[in-house]
């Protein structure tokens, strides 16, 4: 499992991203606005053999934008948070999760 946090950090409700997508292996996860100081919880389940690594796509003010995370071997499972800031610059950190 890849438990991912998105956070847009932008100070106004106002501003938002749009057209999101998260996609790690096989698993994807769409929706439509995240406004300026919320935050979007997602768990994705890529099979076994499928690569981790999450690819974020969005749109902020009108320009289309994507982001790669952190390469991970298959298997693995982690929590991933990722934060936009209002300027569309993107930060993470990451931790992998205990085996089961």
């Amino acid at each position: 499992m890849v438990r991912i946090k998105i956070k847009f950090a932008a100070s106004s409700p106002d501003r938002q991203l749009t057209d999101l997508t998260a996609v790690v292996g096989g698993d994807k996860y769409s929706w439509e606005v995240l406004h300026g100081g919320a935050i979007r919880d997602i768990n994705l389940l890529p099979g076994p053999r499928d690569d981790r690594q999450l690819f974020f796509s969005y749109t902020l003010d009108g320009q289309p934008r994507h982001w790669d995370g952190p390469k991970v071997d298959a298997g693995t499972g982690y929590e991933i948070e990722v934060t936009v800031a209002g300027d569309g610059t993107v930060t993470s950190r990451h931790c992998l999760l205990p085996a089961r």
